[in-house]
This record gives C-alpha cells, sequence and structure tokens, in this order.
C-alpha cells in the first residue's frame, strides 16, 4: 500500500494510539477492537505499525466508511443553520430591534451589538419606535395581506418579516410592533380600516 491510502491508514494507527494513550477504550471498542487486540496494539512498536501498513495492502484489516445518510442529514442541518444566520443579518440590515430577534433566533443583547457592528451599523438607541401614522399602518397592512400573513397558523417567519419590509421599504423596527400586535390580536384585527 503506497501513497495517500498508506497515509490514511497510518493516520487510523495515530488515531488508535492516541485513543490508547488518553484511555479511550469506548472508542476503539465501537471502531471494532476487542480486549485481546487492544492488548496486541498496546505492545506494538513503530517499525511494527509501519509493517502492518506495507501489509495492509494485501490484507486490508481497517476499513474507513462514508455514512451517507448521516452526512446528507449533516449537510441538510448545516444548510438550515445557514439559511437562519444569513436571515438573521438581514434583518439586521433592515434595522430588526433585538427584541425581534431575540424572539426568531434567541439572539442575547451582546449578540446583537456585535453583529451590528460587524455589519457596519454602528450603534443604535433601543427606543421605543413613534405610533406609525395611518399611510404606513395600511402601508404595512396592505402587505401583511398580500403575503397571506394574515392567514398563518403559526405567525410570521423570518422570511415573511423580510418581504413586509422589502415591500414596504419601511424600518423593521417599525414593522415589528404592528406585526406583534397583529398576531397577538389573533390575526383578525383589520389595521387602518
Amino acid at each position: 500500500m503506497h501513497g495517500k491510502e498508506a497515509e490514511l491508514l497510518m493516520a487510523g494507527f495515530v488515531y488508535v494510539a492516541r485513543c490508547l494513550a488518553e484511555g479511550d477504550t469506548a472508542t476503539l471498542r465501537r471502531m471494532g477492537l476487542g480486549w485481546p487486540d487492544l492488548r496486541a496494539l498496546n505492545r506494538l512498536g513503530l517499525g511494527d505499525v509501519l509493517h502492518l501498513v506495507r501489509q495492509a495492502a494485501t490484507a486490508p484489516f481497517l476499513e474507513i466508511r462514508f455514512d451517507r445518510a448521516t452526512f446528507q442529514r449533516q449537510l441538510e442541518r448545516l444548510e438550515a443553520q445557514r439559511q437562519a444566520e444569513d436571515q438573521r443579518l438581514a434583518l439586521l440590515q433592515g434595522d430588526a430591534p433585538q427584541a425581534m430577534l431575540h424572539d426568531l433566533f434567541g439572539t442575547t443583547l451582546k449578540e446583537y451589538y456585535t453583529y451590528r457592528r460587524l455589519l457596519g451599523l454602528g450603534p443604535c438607541a433601543e427606543r421605543r419606535p413613534r405610533a406609525p401614522d395611518d399611510a404606513t399602518l395600511r402601508a404595512v397592512w396592505r402587505a401583511w395581506q398580500a403575503h397571506g400573513l394574515d392567514r398563518l397558523p403559526e405567525g410570521p417567519q423570518p422570511e415573511h418579516y423580510l418581504a413586509l419590509h422589502q415591500a414596504t421599504g419601511l424600518s423593521l423596527r417599525t414593522i415589528w410592533p404592528l406585526a406583534r400586535e397583529w398576531v397577538s390580536a389573533g390575526l383578525r384585527t383589520r389595521a387602518g380600516n
């Protein structure tokens, strides 16, 4: 066995040696090694390991498998986390208040200000926004209805708030309190009518 395969096998031996040195026999048992194997591995020197690596070309004894189903689940989880992070950043750029990000993502105050700084948004005064005028209220309500948010059983998600922000051009700091009020009213309130 030569090249990359020998390197992989050698890395496997290094991993096993590290587990042995740290007393991590549970990991080695999950790899399929029994107590007699562990005792034999403990007695091996570097020359013995190199000899076994060379012999593995004709009698392979270490199998490294790729679990595609588990890998796919991990990729899906990673993609969901990436989408959530993209949404959080987009909401921040739309001037989302910290309370909104806390409700949607569990973002702490410290994280909120760190994100704002990293995005170059600067500090913001976490203050209560002024009550919207009638034109603003009607614009948000029309966008709310146009996007079907008055019919959502679970209430708006990050992508819905982004759609409202894009449709109205209004700050999420203005949209958030209206949305919270309409959600708490069961989405049945006819705003601005």
